[in-house]
Order: C-alpha cells, then structure tokens, then sequence
C-alpha cells in the first residue's frame, strides 16, 4: 500500500483483496462508486482461493471486458 500511495503505482488484484483482507472491510468501500454489494466480497474470496497464475488471468479478463465496454460500439 506505501508503494501505491508513494509512487502513484497501480495495484495488482492480489494487492486489493490483501488491503481489503487487513483492513476487514467490504471490497466495494476499496472501490470508487460502486455501491456495498454482497457479491463482490462473494467474488474476493473466491479470487484470494485462486492460484497467482488463475487471479492473474481472471484480472485479465475483467479488464478486458472494462476495455471491450469503454470502446464506443459501432452503429450498423
């Protein structure tokens, strides 16, 4: 957490569900705009039981899909 505060650095999804884990609070409060759901604190422990090989491709996927959905969409 120093690291990203000091250095502006992105954290990695490891790095999140850890914070989140130390400080015992909902994953949703570590995330700007996105209401307390239930399911993201379901979808963190699931995550944390992932091997680092299996958490880096789900990481992958999600931003991908962040990606996929910030592109404007053609109109045919």
């Amino acid at each position: 957490m120093k690291h990203v505060l000091k250095n502006g650095a992105e954290p990695s999804l490891d790095s999140i569900l850890k914070i989140r884990a130390e400080l015992n609070i909902p994953l949703s409060t570590l995330i700007d705009g996105v209401p307390d759901d239930p399911r993201l604190d379901d979808l963190a422990r699931k995550i944390a039981a992932l091997t680092p090989a299996q958490a880096a491709t789900v990481e992958a996927v999600v931003n991908s899909l962040l990606e996929s959905t910030s592109e404007p969409q053609n109109k045919v």
